[in-house]
């Protein structure tokens, strides 16, 4: 378990693959469940609560890699304290106080590698992990290249 929690931090590939599970990280039973617990939103203390006690008894450590992996893949946002935890910022001392709600929709690796390129474009600097939180910066720095770039009066004042 140690390694599978170790490789879901670093943000590896198949973070599950010390389990024998080399598939997508969602399909694993243990993160099903864990998006299942979760719902519509819940704190890591009522997770690892939930998925501690009978009928799974799961240890801690796999409830915990199972949430940073989840988090690490896009399958779940973070908050901790109203701000939006980065992939990759996601450790096991912040899992208790930090709510999880699903994410409907997945970025694939190939999406997001697509993504940064496009930040690329306008010079903004993005990880791994980071598309998401870099959005609404993008999409700033496009309005501003917009308004500066002259063209139809109707048009420029359409935000």
């Amino acid at each position: 378990m140690e390694a599978a929690l170790k490789r879901a931090r670093d943000g590896a590939d198949s973070p599950l693959s010390p389990l024998k599970h080399d598939g997508p990280v969602e399909q694993h039973p243990v993160c099903q469940q864990v998006l299942t617990t979760i719902g519509s939103g819940k704190t890591g203390t009522q997770v690892r609560r939930d998925l501690e006690a009978s009928p799974f008894g799961w240890p801690r450590d796999a409830v915990d890699t199972a949430l940073i992996a989840l988090h690490r893949s896009q399958h779940l946002t973070a908050t901790l304290n109203g701000v939006p935890v980065v992939a990759g910022q996601l450790d096991q001392n912040k899992i208790p106080k930090t709510e999880f709600r699903v994410e409907k929709i997945t970025l694939s690796v190939g999406d997001r590698l697509a993504i940064r390129k496009l930040y690329q474009v306008l010079d903004l600097h993005c990880k791994a992990g980071e598309e998401s939180a870099r959005a609404p910066e993008f999409l700033r720095t496009l309005l501003t290249l917009a308004s500066a770039a002259g063209g139809d009066e109707r048009y420029r004042h359409a935000r």
